[in-house]
């Protein structure tokens, strides 16, 4: 899901019905983890190695984060603001263990 790509799955998390609202952020759940998956460790800064991160991939994931980002200070919906928090939460403790 591109973020660029995809506006009528990011209007789903506006949805008064709940249940379509749940469905659209695990769908953007989902395409976090499968980025970050793909991305793969972090290298060291410090090694002589040049990073081996996909630029591309890299900047797709962090536009996908910063619109989870205003999501979690924007959303009216308490219940997308909470999953928006609790998944930038994730990928900060994913992002941590894999460094």
């Amino acid at each position: 899901m591109d973020v660029r790509d995809a506006p009528g799955r990011w209007e789903a998390l506006a949805s008064r019905d709940s249940s379509s609202r749940h469905a659209a952020m695990e769908l953007v759940h989902q395409e976090v983890m499968k980025r970050i998956e793909t991305i793969g460790p972090i290298p060291d800064p410090c090694s002589s190695s040049p990073p081996a991160v996909d630029d591309a991939l890299s900047s797709d994931l962090n536009a996908l984060l910063a619109h989870v980002l205003m999501l979690s200070k924007r959303c009216p919906y308490e219940d997308v603001r909470k999953k928006c928090m609790c998944l930038l939460q994730t990928v900060q403790d994913v992002m941590c263990a894999t460094a």
